[in-house]
């Protein structure tokens, strides 16, 4: 009977040595780093809303204050909204435009660079309910006024 326990022992001692020597041989094919990117109020973050810049150099994220909601651009809070669009916000393509749908009262606009566009009864895109980027300086999305649906293109200066 020693001699099996001593078996078992010795069984689970190799399983281990392989699964050390395994972990070994993966974790040398890859390198990891981190940088610190940003730091939220996990009290306020809306989680899904975190996005990185195509260029990896900015952060954006949604976050609420009482009833009221904000987007914070690099760690800066821009205004509050009563509601920030889904799938907000975007970066440009080059990474150097922010841009997300919001709402004060009834009515939803796009915010472009702090700026506020036109306003509508809602905002959307068959993709998903997002506002798009068609170049660095160039979005769309549709906008419904009443049974009226727009397509609205902006150019940025």
């Amino acid at each position: 009977m020693p001699q099996k326990g001593m078996a078992l022992c010795l069984s689970v001692f190799l399983v281990c040595v392989g699964i050390k020597v395994f972990a070994q041989e993966k974790s040398e094919d890859r390198v990891e780093s981190k940088r610190l990117i940003a730091q939220v109020g996990l009290s306020s973050w809306i989680e899904d809303s975190l996005r990185v810049s195509p260029d990896g150099k900015r952060v954006a994220y949604v976050a609420g204050v009482g009833n009221k909601q904000l987007v914070v651009v690099d760690g800066k809070e821009e205004r509050q909204y009563d509601d920030i669009g889904a799938g907000s916000p975007i970066f440009s393509p080059d990474g150097k435009r922010v841009a997300y749908g919001a709402k004060v009262g009834n009515k939803w606009f796009v915010v472009v660079d702090r700026k506020e566009g036109g306003q509508y009864d809602s905002l959307f895109t068959g993709a998903g309910g997002r506002i798009v980027f068609n170049s660095p300086n160039s979005l769309h999305c549709f906008a419904r006024e009443g049974d009226k649906i727009y397509l609205v293109e902006e150019k940025i200066k």
